[in-house]
Protein backbone atom coordinates (compact mmCIF):
# COMPACT_ATOMS: atom_id res chain seq x y z
CA UNK A 1 0.00 0.00 0.00
CA UNK A 2 1.52 3.34 -1.05
CA UNK A 3 1.19 5.85 1.75
CA UNK A 4 3.11 8.69 3.32
CA UNK A 5 2.65 9.05 7.07
CA UNK A 6 3.39 12.15 9.15
CA UNK A 7 4.46 11.25 12.71
CA UNK A 8 4.37 13.46 15.81
CA UNK A 9 5.18 12.44 19.38
CA UNK A 10 4.94 13.64 22.92
CA UNK A 11 8.36 14.24 24.45
CA UNK A 12 8.68 11.21 26.74
CA UNK A 13 10.31 7.78 26.72
CA UNK A 14 7.10 5.72 26.48
CA UNK A 15 5.88 7.69 23.46
CA UNK A 16 9.24 7.34 21.73
CA UNK A 17 9.16 3.57 22.20
CA UNK A 18 5.72 3.47 20.61
CA UNK A 19 7.09 5.56 17.73
CA UNK A 20 9.79 2.95 17.09
CA UNK A 21 7.11 0.28 16.85
CA UNK A 22 5.07 2.43 14.46
CA UNK A 23 8.04 3.18 12.21
CA UNK A 24 9.15 -0.46 12.20
CA UNK A 25 5.66 -1.71 11.29
CA UNK A 26 5.27 0.82 8.49
CA UNK A 27 8.78 0.14 7.18
CA UNK A 28 7.99 -3.56 6.80
CA UNK A 29 5.17 -2.54 4.46
CA UNK A 30 7.33 -0.12 2.49
CA UNK A 31 5.54 2.93 3.89
CA UNK A 32 7.60 6.05 4.38
CA UNK A 33 7.36 8.20 7.50
CA UNK A 34 7.92 11.93 7.85
CA UNK A 35 9.08 13.26 11.23
CA UNK A 36 10.56 16.46 12.57
CA UNK A 37 14.18 16.92 13.58
CA UNK A 38 13.47 16.63 17.32
CA UNK A 39 11.85 13.22 16.99
CA UNK A 40 14.55 12.08 14.58
CA UNK A 41 17.26 12.99 17.09
CA UNK A 42 15.44 11.19 19.91
CA UNK A 43 15.44 8.00 17.81
CA UNK A 44 18.88 8.47 16.25
CA UNK A 45 20.48 5.65 18.26
CA UNK A 46 18.52 3.27 15.99
CA UNK A 47 19.76 4.36 12.52
CA UNK A 48 18.57 1.20 10.75
CA UNK A 49 15.04 2.03 11.85
CA UNK A 50 15.22 5.47 10.26
CA UNK A 51 16.65 4.52 6.87
CA UNK A 52 13.23 5.08 5.31
CA UNK A 53 12.38 8.22 7.31
CA UNK A 54 12.10 11.76 5.92
CA UNK A 55 13.10 14.63 8.19
CA UNK A 56 11.02 17.77 7.68
CA UNK A 57 9.83 20.81 9.59
CA UNK A 58 6.21 19.95 8.82
CA UNK A 59 5.69 16.15 8.91
CA UNK A 60 2.00 16.55 8.12
CA UNK A 61 2.61 18.33 4.83
CA UNK A 62 1.82 16.11 1.83
CA UNK A 63 1.13 13.19 4.21
CA UNK A 64 -1.82 10.91 3.50
CA UNK A 65 -2.36 10.37 7.22
CA UNK A 66 -0.96 11.80 10.45
CA UNK A 67 -0.20 9.75 13.57
CA UNK A 68 0.07 11.60 16.88
CA UNK A 69 1.50 9.68 19.83
CA UNK A 70 0.72 11.01 23.30
CA UNK A 71 -2.29 11.96 25.37
CA UNK A 72 -5.24 14.16 24.42
CA UNK A 73 -3.20 17.25 25.27
CA UNK A 74 -0.55 16.26 22.74
CA UNK A 75 -3.16 15.71 20.03
CA UNK A 76 -4.78 19.10 20.65
CA UNK A 77 -1.41 20.85 20.85
CA UNK A 78 -0.03 19.46 17.58
CA UNK A 79 -3.31 20.06 15.74
CA UNK A 80 -3.44 23.67 16.96
CA UNK A 81 0.24 24.51 16.39
CA UNK A 82 0.56 22.79 13.01
CA UNK A 83 -3.00 23.50 11.86
CA UNK A 84 -3.69 19.86 11.00
CA UNK A 85 -7.25 20.09 9.72
CA UNK A 86 -9.09 18.20 6.96
CA UNK A 87 -6.45 15.44 7.07
CA UNK A 88 -6.89 11.96 8.66
CA UNK A 89 -5.35 11.77 12.14
CA UNK A 90 -4.73 8.58 14.11
CA UNK A 91 -4.28 9.42 17.81
CA UNK A 92 -2.24 6.78 19.68
CA UNK A 93 -2.69 7.20 23.40
CA UNK A 94 0.23 7.02 25.84
CA UNK A 95 -1.47 9.33 28.35
CA UNK A 96 -4.05 8.62 31.04
CA UNK A 97 -7.60 8.51 29.67
CA UNK A 98 -7.04 9.32 26.01
CA UNK A 99 -10.64 10.20 25.16
CA UNK A 100 -9.77 11.23 21.61
CA UNK A 101 -8.20 7.87 20.74
CA UNK A 102 -9.23 4.23 20.57
CA UNK A 103 -5.68 3.01 19.92
CA UNK A 104 -2.88 2.82 22.50
CA UNK A 105 0.72 1.63 22.57
CA UNK A 106 -0.31 -1.94 23.34
CA UNK A 107 -2.43 -2.42 20.23
CA UNK A 108 -0.80 0.02 17.80
CA UNK A 109 0.73 -2.69 15.57
CA UNK A 110 -2.62 -4.46 15.19
CA UNK A 111 -4.29 -1.13 14.47
CA UNK A 112 -1.73 -0.24 11.79
CA UNK A 113 -2.16 -3.63 10.11
CA UNK A 114 -5.90 -2.97 9.85
CA UNK A 115 -5.33 0.52 8.48
CA UNK A 116 -2.86 -0.75 5.88
CA UNK A 117 -5.51 -3.28 4.81
CA UNK A 118 -8.02 -0.44 4.49
CA UNK A 119 -10.15 -1.62 7.42
CA UNK A 120 -10.83 1.75 9.00
CA UNK A 121 -13.33 4.61 8.98
CA UNK A 122 -12.97 8.37 8.89
CA UNK A 123 -14.87 10.47 11.42
CA UNK A 124 -15.20 14.08 10.25
CA UNK A 125 -16.20 16.47 13.01
CA UNK A 126 -16.81 20.24 13.09
CA UNK A 127 -14.46 22.59 14.93
CA UNK A 128 -15.14 26.07 16.27
CA UNK A 129 -13.71 29.42 15.27
CA UNK A 130 -13.48 32.88 16.80
CA UNK A 131 -14.67 35.07 13.96
CA UNK A 132 -13.31 38.46 15.06
CA UNK A 133 -9.81 37.31 16.12
CA UNK A 134 -6.98 35.77 14.13
CA UNK A 135 -6.74 32.49 16.04
CA UNK A 136 -6.60 28.77 15.20
CA UNK A 137 -9.83 26.75 15.26
CA UNK A 138 -10.81 24.99 18.48
CA UNK A 139 -11.17 21.22 18.37
CA UNK A 140 -12.61 20.93 21.88
CA UNK A 141 -13.52 24.34 23.24
CA UNK A 142 -13.09 28.08 23.47
CA UNK A 143 -12.78 29.29 27.06
CA UNK A 144 -13.53 32.88 28.11
CA UNK A 145 -12.25 33.89 31.55
CA UNK A 146 -12.63 37.49 32.78
CA UNK A 147 -9.37 39.23 33.69
CA UNK A 148 -8.58 39.92 37.36
CA UNK A 149 -12.04 39.10 38.61
CA UNK A 150 -11.32 36.16 40.92
CA UNK A 151 -13.94 35.79 43.63
CA UNK A 152 -16.36 38.18 41.93
CA UNK A 153 -19.27 37.42 39.66
CA UNK A 154 -18.85 38.33 35.99
CA UNK A 155 -21.56 39.58 33.66
CA UNK A 156 -22.00 38.49 30.06
CA UNK A 157 -24.59 39.18 27.36
CA UNK A 158 -25.33 36.71 24.55
CA UNK A 159 -26.61 37.77 21.13
CA UNK A 160 -27.10 35.95 17.85
CA UNK A 161 -25.34 36.90 14.60
CA UNK A 162 -28.06 39.41 13.72
CA UNK A 163 -27.63 41.18 17.05
CA UNK A 164 -30.80 39.74 18.59
CA UNK A 165 -30.59 39.64 22.38
CA UNK A 166 -30.61 36.08 23.79
CA UNK A 167 -29.91 36.47 27.50
CA UNK A 168 -27.71 37.90 30.22
CA UNK A 169 -25.59 35.49 32.24
CA UNK A 170 -23.89 35.92 35.60
CA UNK A 171 -21.09 33.39 36.01
CA UNK A 172 -17.33 32.93 36.43
CA UNK A 173 -16.62 32.25 32.75
CA UNK A 174 -17.96 30.69 29.56
CA UNK A 175 -17.02 27.51 27.70
CA UNK A 176 -18.03 27.23 24.06
CA UNK A 177 -17.57 23.57 23.10
CA UNK A 178 -17.90 21.53 19.92
CA UNK A 179 -19.79 18.24 19.97
CA UNK A 180 -16.42 16.51 20.44
CA UNK A 181 -15.45 18.91 23.22
CA UNK A 182 -18.77 18.46 25.01
CA UNK A 183 -17.24 15.44 26.76
CA UNK A 184 -14.29 17.50 28.06
CA UNK A 185 -14.19 20.68 30.21
CA UNK A 186 -17.80 21.50 29.34
CA UNK A 187 -19.02 18.20 30.82
CA UNK A 188 -16.99 18.77 33.98
CA UNK A 189 -18.60 22.21 34.30
CA UNK A 190 -22.11 20.73 34.11
CA UNK A 191 -22.82 20.89 30.38
CA UNK A 192 -24.66 18.23 28.42
CA UNK A 193 -22.96 15.67 26.17
CA UNK A 194 -23.70 16.17 22.48
CA UNK A 195 -23.88 13.12 20.26
CA UNK A 196 -21.47 13.64 17.31
CA UNK A 197 -24.36 13.32 14.86
CA UNK A 198 -26.06 16.34 16.46
CA UNK A 199 -25.22 19.35 14.27
CA UNK A 200 -24.74 21.74 17.16
CA UNK A 201 -22.35 23.14 19.74
CA UNK A 202 -22.84 23.98 23.39
CA UNK A 203 -22.28 27.10 25.49
CA UNK A 204 -21.65 26.17 29.13
CA UNK A 205 -21.54 28.64 31.99
CA UNK A 206 -18.95 28.14 34.74
CA UNK A 207 -20.49 28.42 38.21
CA UNK A 208 -23.60 30.34 37.07
CA UNK A 209 -25.55 32.32 39.65
CA UNK A 210 -28.70 30.67 38.30
CA UNK A 211 -28.00 26.96 38.80
CA UNK A 212 -31.08 26.10 36.72
CA UNK A 213 -29.44 27.55 33.61
CA UNK A 214 -26.03 25.92 33.08
CA UNK A 215 -25.77 25.62 29.31
CA UNK A 216 -27.27 26.50 25.95
CA UNK A 217 -27.18 24.32 22.81
CA UNK A 218 -27.15 26.17 19.48
CA UNK A 219 -27.01 24.97 15.85
CA UNK A 220 -23.59 24.80 14.19
CA UNK A 221 -24.53 27.28 11.48
CA UNK A 222 -25.36 29.96 14.05
CA UNK A 223 -22.82 32.55 15.19
CA UNK A 224 -22.93 33.74 18.80
CA UNK A 225 -21.66 37.06 20.13
CA UNK A 226 -20.49 37.05 23.75
CA UNK A 227 -20.39 40.60 25.12
CA UNK A 228 -18.20 41.29 28.14
CA UNK A 229 -20.27 43.51 30.41
CA UNK A 230 -18.31 43.42 33.67
CA UNK A 231 -15.36 43.23 33.60
CA UNK A 232 -14.90 44.36 30.01
CA UNK A 233 -11.76 42.29 29.40
CA UNK A 234 -11.24 38.55 29.29
CA UNK A 235 -8.54 36.00 28.53
CA UNK A 236 -9.36 33.63 25.68
CA UNK A 237 -8.11 30.04 25.63
CA UNK A 238 -8.35 27.56 22.76
CA UNK A 239 -8.09 23.90 23.77
CA UNK A 240 -6.30 24.83 27.00
CA UNK A 241 -3.85 27.32 25.44
CA UNK A 242 -4.14 31.06 26.13
CA UNK A 243 -4.44 32.83 22.80
CA UNK A 244 -5.07 36.45 23.69
CA UNK A 245 -6.88 38.98 25.87
CA UNK A 246 -9.95 40.65 24.38
CA UNK A 247 -12.19 43.54 25.30
CA UNK A 248 -15.85 44.20 24.60
CA UNK A 249 -16.86 40.98 22.79
CA UNK A 250 -15.98 37.88 20.80
CA UNK A 251 -17.97 36.20 18.02
CA UNK A 252 -17.87 32.41 17.69
CA UNK A 253 -19.22 29.88 15.23
CA UNK A 254 -18.40 26.81 13.15
CA UNK A 255 -15.12 26.86 11.26
CA UNK A 256 -14.84 25.89 7.59
CA UNK A 257 -12.19 23.33 8.60
CA UNK A 258 -12.96 19.93 10.08
CA UNK A 259 -11.02 17.59 12.33
CA UNK A 260 -10.77 14.11 10.80
CA UNK A 261 -10.02 11.08 12.97
CA UNK A 262 -9.14 7.58 11.86
CA UNK A 263 -11.43 5.08 13.63
CA UNK A 264 -11.20 1.31 13.64
CA UNK A 265 -14.73 1.05 14.97
CA UNK A 266 -17.42 2.57 12.77
CA UNK A 267 -19.01 5.73 14.22
CA UNK A 268 -21.07 6.17 16.31
CA UNK A 269 -19.90 2.97 18.07
CA UNK A 270 -16.44 4.49 18.41
CA UNK A 271 -18.01 7.48 20.20
CA UNK A 272 -19.86 5.24 22.67
CA UNK A 273 -16.64 3.40 23.45
CA UNK A 274 -14.72 6.62 24.11
CA UNK A 275 -17.65 8.09 26.07
CA UNK A 276 -17.73 5.10 28.41
CA UNK A 277 -14.02 5.66 29.04
CA UNK A 278 -14.72 9.33 29.86
CA UNK A 279 -17.39 8.69 32.47
CA UNK A 280 -15.76 5.59 34.02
Amino acid sequence: MKMLIGLFSKDDYESYMVCTEIIDTLRKHGIKVQLDETLYERLSDMPSLLDNAIVTENPHKDADMVIIVGGDGSVLSFVREKRIYDKPILPVNTGKRGILSEVDGKNVTTALEKIIEGRYHLEKLPVLKIMNIDAPPAVNEILILPVENIGKISYFRLKDEKGNFICNVECDGIIIASSLGSTAYSLSAGGAVLHPHVDAYIITFINPLNRNFTSLVVPNDMKIMVELIKPAMADVFIDGKKICTVDKHIVTGKSREKIVFVRLTKPPKSFYKRFRKRIA
